[in-house]
């Protein structure tokens, strides 16, 4: 019974990190996005205004930084739930086994 516990944390914990790396990614993607507008501003290529391709390029910067911290986070609090979690089912064993 406890290697089917371990099985399931382990399922768990994956499933966090998986879900920290997709968010990761939206986050680099966000970046990019923004490599690409101001390599726009700098060559003159875009017909946007520079202090608005500035002001996109800072929201797009602070939502990257501010998602990797939630994502972070969240991944941190997933630990948490899943160690709650793992207590919960022995404690629940010891009590099985002392009945």
């Amino acid at each position: 019974m406890k290697n089917l516990t371990n099985k399931t944390f382990h399922s768990k914990d994956n499933q966090a990190r998986i879900k920290l790396g997709l968010r990761l990614l939206v986050a680099l993607y966000l970046l990019y996005l923004t490599k690409g507008i101001i390599e726009a501003a700098m060559k003159g290529a875009s017909s946007m205004p520079t202090w608005i391709m500035v002001l996109v390029s800072i929201v797009f910067i602070s939502s990257s930084v501010a998602f990797c911290i939630y994502a972070w986070l969240q991944y941190k609090h997933s630990l948490i739930d899943m160690a709650k979690e793992d207590d919960k089912m022995s404690e629940k064993k010891s009590e099985d086994d002392n009945s």
